[in-house]
C-alpha cells in the first residue's frame, strides 16, 4: 500500500490475464479508480468509457459517498481486466451470457426495464455484434437495483447531475452492462433515439429464449448510427425494415 499527498493508493496485487495495473486513490471527497500500464492498443477503449487519459494512464473520478465502496472496488478489481479484454476486441464479448444472467436477477422482482443499443438490434437477428448491454430503467426501482446487483457492480450507481439520464452505473455480468435511469428530454434532440424517452414510450416486445423483452423500435438506430459514422449499421437496419 501506498501514500499519496492528497490520499492513499491501494495497489492491485495481481495482474490477472490483461497486463494492466488498478488502483484506487481516495481522498476525503471523492474516490478515483485508476489504471496504469495500459497497453497502446487499448487506451482507445477508456476514452469511450469517459475516462480521463493521459500516456497509458486513466482515471475515473466519482463523488463521496459511495455505499458498499469496499465492495465495488474489490468487483473492480476481480472483473475489470476481463471487462477491458472484452472492449478491446481481445476476447469475445459475452452477451448472451450477460442478458441471461441480468434477467435471471430481476425475474419475479417487479423491475421495469427495457433493452436499448446494440444487443436490441441483436435480439431481433440484425447483424450486429454488440460491445456491451444498455438497460434502461426507472429511479423508483433504484434501490432493488442496487441491493440485487452489489455483488457485480464496477461502477457505482450514482446521480449524474443532468447528463442525459438521472443515474448511471456499470456492472459485469460476464460482459458490461450498462444501467441507466430515466432518460432526460435532451437525448431526443434534434431527433429521437433509441435510448430517449420517445422510444421508452413506444417500446415493442420480441421474445428471446422464452422470454419477453422490451425494445425501441428500430428504425430509431437510423440516424444516430448515421451520424456516429456506423454505416455498415445502417444498412443492416435498413436491410431489416425492407424484408419485415
Amino acid at each position: 500500500m501506498g501514500i499519496e499527498k492528497e490520499g492513499k493508493l491501494i495497489k492491485n496485487p495481481e495482474k490477472g490475464g490483461l497486463e494492466v495495473e488498478i488502483s484506487f486513490l481516495e481522498t476525503e471527497n471523492d474516490i478515483s479508480f485508476i489504471t496504469s500500464e495500459i497497453p497502446e492498443n487499448l487506451i482507445s477503449v477508456f476514452k469511450r468509457q469517459f475516462y480521463e487519459v493521459e500516456g497509458d494512464l486513466a482515471v475515473k473520478k466519482f463523488p463521496k459517498p459511495i455505499e458498499n465502496l469496499e465492495t465495488i472496488k474489490q468487483n473492480y478489481l476481480k472483473y475489470k481486466p476481463e471487462l477491458i479484454s472484452q472492449a478491446g476486441n481481445l476476447k469475445p464479448v459475452k452477451w448472451e451470457e450477460g442478458l441471461a444472467a441480468f434477467i435471471d436477477i430481476v425475474s419475479g422482482e417487479d423491475i421495469d426495464w427495457w433493452l436499448a443499443g446494440s444487443c436490441s438490434l441483436a435480439l431481433r437477428g440484425i447483424d450486429v455484434v454488440p460491445h456491451d448491454i444498455d438497460i434502461m430503467l426507472s429511479s423508483r426501482d433504484l434501490e432493488k437495483i442496487k441491493n440485487h446487483f452489489l455483488d457485480y457492480t464496477l461502477w457505482p450507481i450514482l446521480p449524474t447531475g443532468g447528463w442525459i439520464v438521472e443515474y448511471f452505473g456499470m456492472v459485469f455480468l460476464g460482459c458490461q452492462v450498462d444501467f441507466a435511469f430515466d432518460p432526460l428530454p435532451e437525448l431526443d434532440q434534434p431527433e429521437p433515439v433509441d435510448c430517449g424517452p420517445y422510444a421508452g414510450s413506444h417500446l415493442e416486445e420480441i421474445v428471446w429464449k422464452g422470454q419477453q423483452i422490451k425494445v425501441p423500435p428500430v428504425e430509431l438506430f437510423i440516424n444516430v448510427n448515421r451520424k456516429r459514422g456506423r454505416f455498415d449499421r445502417v444498412q443492416a437496419v435498413e436491410n431489416f425494415l425492407k424484408i419485415n
